[in-house]
C-alpha cells in the first residue's frame, strides 16, 4: 500500500469503503508508523481497526510541499471539504494527523483542531529518547555488558535532559531566531556552535557573540517579541522541560560524543549509535505507561465525538 499514491479524493473513498474506523496520517517515514501503531494498539481500541498512512501516499494537486507543510496542507483541504469525519460501511470514520511539534507549542503555532495531534517533544525520535530505555539501547548498540551499561553516567542514560541543560543558551538563541524568523543563520536542527566540540561545555565568548548577533538582527518591533519568546523558553527550563525543544537526531550525536569521551581509553563499537540506536530505543518503549496517555486521550476524544 505504501508504494501507491492516491489523490485526496481517492483516499477519502478508500476510507469510506473500509471497515476500519481510525485513519492516522503521519509526516515521517523513519519511526512514525511503528511509534503511533504502538500507541494505538495499547489502547485496545478502536474495535473496528485502524490504518496508518504516510502523508506522501496522498498526492496534493499543484503542490510542491513536502513533510510537515504538506501534511498541514492536506489537513486544511480535508477540513475545508468537511471530510475529517466520513461515514461508510456502516460506521463513522475519523481522520487524524500526527505531526512533529518542532517548537510550535512554545511559539503558539499549533493548529487548533482535535484532528491534529502534535508530539510532546520536538519530533518522534526525540520521544524515543524521552521515554525509551537509553542504557539498554546503548548496551545493545555498543555490545556492552550489563555491568558496563549499569555504570553508564547520567549524561548518557538521561541524554535528552543532559543535552538540553548543556545547550540551554544555544536552545534559547537558535529557537528564538527560528521561531521568530530572525535571519541569523542559527538553526535549532544544527549542533551548537557556541559549545566546545559542539556537544561540550559552553564557550562564554561564542555565546555572547551569538547573543549580540541575534539582537542586532532584530527588526523594529521585534525586540518585545524576542523578550517574550526568551521568557517562554526560560519558563520551560525552570520546569525541567527544555528537552522538549531538542530534535532526536541531535541527541544521537550527543550520545556518540559522550560515549567516545567515556571510553576513550577502552574504545567500543559506536557504529550503531548514530545509524540504529533510535530503532533499538523503539523496542524498549512501554506504550502502556503514563507518558502515552498524552496521545491516547487525544485520539479517544476524536473517535468518541
Amino acid at each position: 500500500m505504501r508504494r501507491l499514491a492516491y489523490s485526496a479524493g481517492a483516499f477519502v473513498r478508500r476510507v469510506q469503503m473500509s471497515t476500519d474506523e481510525l485513519f492516522v496520517i503521519v509526516e515521517g517515514r523513519d519511526h512514525d508508523v511503528p511509534f503511533y501503531e504502538g500507541i494505538i494498539e495499547s489502547m485496545g481500541e478502536p474495535k473496528r481497526g485502524f490504518q496508518i498512512w504516510l502523508r506522501e501516499q496522498i498526492a496534493l494537486p499543484n503542490s510542491q510541499a513536502g513533510g510537515k507543510p504538506a501534511a498541514i496542507e492536506l489537513f486544511r483541504l480535508l477540513k475545508q471539504q468537511g471530510r475529517l469525519k466520513v461515514t461508510g460501511s456502516g460506521n463513522i470514520k475519523s481522520i487524524i494527523f500526527m505531526l512533529d511539534d518542532d517548537g510550535d507549542f512554545v511559539a503558539n503555532k499549533r493548529l487548533r483542531s482535535p484532528h491534529v495531534i502534535y508530539t510532546c517533544h520536538a519530533d518522534v525520535e526525540s520521544e524515543l529518547f524521552g521515554h525509551g530505555n537509553i542504557a539498554e539501547a546503548v548496551r545493545i548498540a555498543c555490545s556492552l555488558s550489563k555491568a558496563e551499561a549499569a555504570a553508564l553516567p547520567r549524561d548518557v542514560t538521561d541524554a535528552l535532559n543532559s543535552l538540553s541543560a548543556r545547550w540551554e543558551e544555544w536552545i534559547k538563541i537558535s529557537q528564538s531566531s527560528h521561531l521568530l524568523g530572525i535571519r541569523t543563520g542559527f538553526k535549532p536542527s544544527d549542533p551548537s556552535p557556541i559549545n566546545g566540540d559542539k556537544y561540550g561545555q559552553l564557550d562564554p565568548n561564542a555565546s555572547r557573540a551569538a547573543e549580540q548577533l541575534l539582537r542586532s538582527k532584530c527588526q523594529t518591533g521585534e525586540e518585545l517579541k524576542l523578550k517574550r519568546m526568551e521568557a517562554r523558553i526560560n519558563n520551560l527550563s525552570s520546569r525541567g522541560e527544555l528537552g522538549r525543544l531538542v530534535k532526536g537526531k541531535l541527541v544521537s550525536g550527543f550520545l556518540l560524543y559522550e560515549l567516545k569521551m567515556r571510553f576513550a581509553n577502552d574504545p567500543i563499537s559506536t557504529k550503531s549509535v548514530k545509524s540504529g540506536l533510535s530503532a533499538i530505543l523503539l523496542t524498549t518503549l512501554d506504550f502502556s505507561a503514563d507518558w502515552a496517555g498524552y496521545y491516547r486521550d487525544q485520539i479517544r476524544l476524536v473517535v468518541a465525538t
